[in-house]
């Protein structure tokens, strides 16, 4: 049926599956088909594939699979994602509203005006506007310029939420703010004089608040044992927390051309491994017990760090290697950094038009291949 003169190998699918994501992923981007012309293409690709099917080798026939299958899956996960934040962004803006939200993050001791800023994900909206979320999990943003006693997982009330309208205030016409709002499935960012608020629950148990408390006390311990200057090097170079980030600080980087260095990538933790790898080889423990080790302690600074998406990449490579190599299976680096994009992709397509995922995944194919 096909001529199967090459041997198939993990090597020559690696960058079939990738390039038909990310062509999908653009093609429903900027609009270039619409649904049913897609469809219709698609039948006409696999109608011309079983004409030539007798001709291709087995690589090629697989590779042609794939790169069509996740076109298809590129498409369509940008439309669910896109489709779902545009129908409810464009539901409330320009609408006061009342909304029950769950605070999931919480940043304090700011300098300036600005005393607190939440991020919390919005559980209802009034119903008398009408509006669902339909299982849809979207954001919004709250600047304070008075502090609260809100706690990470508490439920609360925001009455009278006014939910501006950006694409009337953004005069230049340049719609990167919006593009970066759906990209963080945030709906809104809101100043709030006098925060009015009530407190709907809070859980007794709750793993993010002890999370955001942990990380809270880790700062406040740095703040107090460490100098300024170590503080800040300390949470930028391996917290990512650029809270306390000073511009004298930045100034220096910039004139020694070093400030990429102060962007959390994929350099941190590597810094961070070897430095344990170097710790651990004083202890007199088998190989594999070292393995586990090393894994927890860089899951420790995973969940305790202020992820960007260079980080999470070089994390999950790195996860995902030291897990095989303890199950004593083939690992292939590249194969891995493919898995791992298309995932993120997958899960939120909008990363794609990002800077900061396009260079740490293009740098990173790119030395890989060398």
């Amino acid at each position: 049926m096909y001529k199967d003169n090459n041997k198939i190998n993990i090597e020559s699918l690696i960058f079939s599956p990738l390039l038909g994501l990310i062509l999908g992923i653009v093609a429903e981007y900027y609009s270039l088909f619409s649904l049913l012309f897609m469809i219709f293409i698609v039948l006409i690709a696999c109608v011309i594939f079983v004409v030539l099917i007798r001709f291709l080798t087995l690589k090629i026939l697989i590779n042609i699979v794939l790169l069509w299958a996740f076109f298809i899956v590129g498409v369509f996960a940008f439309e669910y994602n896109n489709c779902k934040w545009k129908k409810i962004y464009n539901n409330l803006s320009g609408e006061k509203l009342d909304l029950v939200v769950r605070v999931i993050d919480k940043k304090v001791d700011l300098e300036g005006r600005i005393k607190e800023v939440l991020i919390a994900k919005i559980v209802k909206i009034n119903k008398q506007k009408n509006i669902e979320l339909g299982g849809f999990s979207v954001d919004i943003k709250l600047y304070l310029l008075n502090r609260t006693k809100l706690l990470v997982g508490d439920i609360v009330l925001f009455p009278n939420i006014f939910i501006k309208n950006n694409k009337l205030i953004n005069i230049s016409g340049n719609p990167s703010f919006i593009k970066y709002l759906n990209k963080e499935r945030i709906v809104s960012v809101v100043f709030l004089y006098n925060p009015v608020y009530k407190l709907i629950n809070r859980p007794y148990l709750c793993f993010k608040r002890w999370l955001w408390e942990l990380r809270l006390n880790i700062s406040y311990k740095i703040q107090k044992n460490f100098s300024l200057l170590t503080k800040n090097y300390f949470k930028l170079i391996f917290l990512g927390d650029k809270q306390g980030d000073s511009r004298d600080l930045r100034l220096i980087f910039n004139q020694w051309g070093l400030a990429h260095y102060l962007a959390r990538a994929g350099l941190h933790i590597v810094l961070f491994i070897l430095i344990w790898i170097f710790l651990l080889a004083f202890l007199p423990i088998h190989l594999v017990i070292k393995r586990i080790l090393l894994l927890i302690i860089c899951s420790i600074l995973f969940i305790l760090s202020w992820v960007s998406v260079p980080f999470a990449r070089a994390f999950w490579v790195f996860l995902l290697m030291e897990i095989g190599h303890l199950l004593n299976r083939q690992v292939n680096f590249l194969y891995l950094l493919m898995l791992i994009c298309c995932f993120m992709l997958i899960c939120n397509p909008m990363q794609l038009f990002f800077l900061d995922f396009q260079l740490t995944f293009v740098l990173t194919f790119a030395l890989a291949m060398l």
